[in-house]
Order: structure tokens, then sequence, then C-alpha cells
């Protein structure tokens, strides 16, 4: 299990495994937009980020390196999943 947490942020990401990625937020991003986007720039989902955790899985989605991008106001956190 990976987990990355960029200085000063307010969201934590865990990889549990090579499809699913679990983002954990403050309070602050409650209804936050999440965009899922591929390496070659197309967006693959846009979730809310209703609740303060949202589980993302990738199962269904070509290998590669996707950006995830959680923006509330002009608040942004960004994270890099990569499907194996």
């Amino acid at each position: 299990m990976a987990i990355a947490n960029p200085s000063n942020s307010s969201c934590i990401s865990t990889t549990v495994n090579d499809n699913i990625f679990i983002l954990k937020a403050a309070k602050k991003y409650k209804g936050a937009d999440v965009e899922v986007v591929s390496a070659n720039g197309t967006v693959v989902t846009s979730p809310k980020l209703l609740k303060r955790k949202l589980i993302i899985d990738f199962k269904s989605l070509q290998s590669g390196d996707y950006n995830i991008k959680v923006k509330k106001g002009t608040a942004v956190e960004e994270f890099k999943f990569t499907k194996k």
C-alpha cells in the first residue's frame, strides 16, 4: 500500500492495489469537484466529493498514468495514479 500526502495538503490518497485509489479529504473539500484525467488529457470521470472519502475504481480503464484533481473554490489538490 502506498500513501501520498503532498506537503501542506488537506487530502490523503491511498492506493490499495493496481485498480483502487482512495481519497480522504479534510472537511473543507466536502462538495469538491474531482476530475480523473488520462495521460492524453481525456477526462475519464468527474465525480463530486459528497463525503470526505471517495473510492475511485480504475478496473475498467486502460493501463497508464492518470492525474486526479480535487477542486473547491481556489483550493486544488493533485495526485497521480498509475494503473499497471
